[in-house]
């Protein structure tokens, strides 16, 4: 399978990846324990990426290139976005956590994507809890910006 260049890209198939993350997160959050234990570090896994993937989508708006998101740190990827779009997020997210903290569970929860995935492997425990509730306002702000962009260029994807 041929590997996409940037140009071979449009934003809303990365926003549409991480939303379908974040629905995949919420579901498993949802889900009922088996006999095996819950879906808690899953559902972690799926709200880190979709994390990770809103952050690309703001940072593919305006570079419109994938070299500058290859990694899975979200305090590197945070730190790649604009900074109008870093404090329109940062505005919602300090309506219900403080700054500090957040950036204290972005820089504690750089890894989840991965750490959360060989978990057996971790030495630190993460709480999914705080990935969903930044994961959920990240959705609700790359709407707003999308569908603003949209609105801008009479485009209805």
């Amino acid at each position: 399978m041929k590997k996409p260049h940037s140009m071979d890209i449009e934003p809303h198939q990365i926003l549409n990846q991480a939303e379908l993350f974040l629905i995949a997160a919420q579901r498993l959050r949802t889900e009922e324990p088996t006999n095996k234990g819950t879906f808690v570090l899953q559902s972690g896994v799926c709200a880190a990426l979709s994390i990770e993937l809103f952050f690309k989508y703001l940072i593919f708006l305006s570079t419109k290139s994938l070299a500058d998101i290859k990694t899975h740190k979200l305090d590197v990827l945070f730190n790649k976005i604009t900074p109008p779009h870093r404090q329109a997020i940062m505005e919602n997210i300090t309506s219900i956590i403080p700054e500090d903290q957040f950036n204290y569970i972005l820089k504690k929860s750089s890894n989840a994507f991965i750490s959360l995935r060989y978990i057996y492997e971790c030495d630190e425990i993460y709480n999914p809890t705080w990935l969903h509730k930044i994961a959920d306002l990240l959705n609700n702000e790359c709407q707003r910006i999308s569908k603003k962009s949209n609105e801008e260029t009479g485009d209805s994807t």
